[in-house]
C-alpha cells in the first residue's frame, strides 16, 4: 500500500487514503507532491486525521443535512398543499359558474377577484365570463328580434283585418250594383 502511494506521488499526482493504520489508529489521510522548479517531484507533504473524529464529522453533517432536508420537504409540502388547495377551490368556482351558463341562468354574478387573478385560471374564467356576456347579449338581441316580429305581425294582422273590411265594403258595393242592375233590367223589360 506504501508503495502504491509512493509510486503515484513519484508520477505527480495527489492521493487520498480512506484507511490509514498507524499505530492499529485509523486515519484518513491526503498526500501531495511537491514539485522542483523543472517540474520533478522532490517531496511530498501530507495531511492526515483520525478515521473516528472524521465519521464523527461526517455523521454530524448528515445529520444536519437531514434535519434540513426534513424541514424542506415540510415547508414544501404545506406550500404545495395550499397552492393545491386554491388552485382546486378556483376550478370548483369555475366549474360552477359554467354549470349555470350551462343550464341557461345567464343573470349569475361572476366572482370578480377570480376575473382579475392573473394565472392559467384567471384566463379561463374571464373566458367564462366572456361567454356569458356574449351570450347574453345573443339571447337580448334574438328576444328584440322576437319583439319586433311580434310588433310586425301585429302590424300585418291590422292591416289584413283593414283589407278585409275593404273588401267587405266592395263586396257590399258590387252587390248593391248588381241589385240595382238586376232591377233596372227588370224594369226595362
Amino acid at each position: 500500500s506504501d508503495k502504491k502511494i509512493y509510486e503515484k506521488i513519484l508520477k505527480g499526482k495527489p492521493v487520498f487514503v480512506r484507511n490509514l493504520k498507524i499505530e492499529d489508529t485509523k486515519y484518513y489521510a491526503y498526500y501531495q507532491p511537491l514539485f522542483n522548479s523543472d517540474g520533478t517531484v522532490v517531496g511530498m507533504t501530507a495531511a492526515a486525521k483520525k478515521a473516528a473524529s472524521v465519521q464523527k464529522s461526517i455523521d454530524k453533517e448528515t445529520k444536519h443535512i437531514l434535519y434540513l432536508s426534513i424541514l424542506i420537504v415540510l415547508v414544501c409540502g404545506f406550500v404545495i398543499f395550499f397552492l393545491a388547495r386554491g388552485i382546486s377551490k378556483n376550478m370548483v368556482k369555475t366549474k360552477k359558474f359554467l354549470a349555470y351558463v350551462a343550464q341557461g341562468d345567464l343573470s349569475v354574478n361572476p366572482d370578480n377577484r377570480l376575473v382579475r387573478q392573473n394565472d392559467e385560471l384567471g384566463d379561463i374564467y374571464s373566458i367564462s365570463v366572456d361567454l356569458q356576456r356574449e351570450l347574453t347579449r345573443i339571447v337580448s338581441n334574438i328576444v328584440a328580434s322576437a319583439e319586433h316580429v311580434s310588433e310586425s305581425a301585429d302590424s300585418l294582422m291590422s292591416m289584413a283585418e283593414s283589407t278585409r273590411g275593404t273588401v267587405d265594403n266592395v263586396y257590399d258595393a258590387v252587390e248593391s250594383i248588381s241589385k240595382g242592375a238586376e232591377k233596372q233590367a227588370e224594369r226595362t223589360q
